[in-house]
């Protein structure tokens, strides 16, 4: 069989036909691209939110006093002030204190002495800590605080550097997990003491040691005993606002982050009545 018509398409035809297909299709990748973002920020929105919760869950562990607002500046650097309410008797001496909102936040030290009552003010609660707080952010009456008696909360003191790598290594408090490569991936800020401000990010972790691996040199060793050190996945703060009327607390936990160089956060808010 002979076909009379044995043109092809031209030219002209084949353009239109591609021009046609990139109306269609470019719409398409981009819509794919974007849904691909919400995504991946809907994904991370989860998972810092449940690690807020996280947090949350922990800070309903400790007593209702150890964890609050600061009632003002104290003037010495290795000091702090507690609530007139703070139970003395419930001695928090050797426990770590974190400064997690306002003036100050992020600064990790320890109580070093029992807790005393100034005799020239018998309503406040005064704390001697180590390492000393930068002077430049002593924490006032904007300051959350949060006492805690071991590392359940990512901060404690620092138990040294790997002799054999001290530069990229740290020695993390003897009660965090046993598990290798369990810390792979969070961020360590040392903060407070010798080396404070530093910030660096895991990438090794022996359990059996507590010896973890960073992914920079310090650029000033942390010492044993003399920094103090904070975990996290994710970058986070923790406000308290008391209400001594109704004997509560609403405390809300926010966590930062970044995806797609967007930066995010998220918040999760609970009310704790005094036990």
């Amino acid at each position: 069989m002979i076909f009379k018509n044995q043109n092809g398409m031209s030219l002209i035809e084949v353009m239109v036909a591609i021009l046609l297909l990139g109306i269609v299709t470019v719409p398409l990748f981009n819509f794919f691209i974007t849904g691909n973002i919400f995504t991946a920020i809907a994904r991370r929105d989860v998972d810092a939110l449940n690690f807020a919760q996280e947090i949350m869950e922990e800070i309903k562990s400790v007593p209702y006093d150890w964890f609050g607002k600061v009632p003002e500046e104290h003037p010495s650097v290795n000091k702090v002030y507690l609530p007139e309410d703070f139970d003395i008797n419930n001695n928090p001496k050797n426990c770590l204190i974190s400064i997690t909102g306002g003036k100050g936040e992020g600064q990790v030290s320890k109580i070093i002495e029992d807790i005393i009552v100034p005799p020239d003010d018998p309503k406040k609660k005064e704390a001697i800590i180590e390492p000393n707080w930068d002077h430049e952010h002593k924490p006032d009456q904007t300051s959350s605080y949060l006492i805690c008696r071991n590392s359940i909360f990512g901060f404690g003191m620092v138990g040294g550097v790997d002799e054999v790598d001290p530069a990229k290594t740290i020695i993390l408090d003897e009660n965090e997990s046993s598990e290798d490569g369990f810390y792979k991936g969070y961020f360590i800020k040392i903060a407070g003491g010798t080396g404070s401000g530093q910030v660096r990010k895991i990438i090794g972790y022996e359990g059996s040691t507590k010896v973890a691996t960073v992914n920079k040199s310090w650029d000033i060793i942390p010492v044993k005993d003399k920094s103090s050190y904070k975990l996290y996945r994710y970058d986070y703060k923790i406000d308290c606002e008391p209400d001594l009327v109704n004997q509560l607390k609403k405390i809300t936990v926010t966590a930062y982050y970044d995806v797609n160089n967007l930066s995010r956060e998220v918040s999760f808010s609970t009310d704790q009545a005094r036990r």
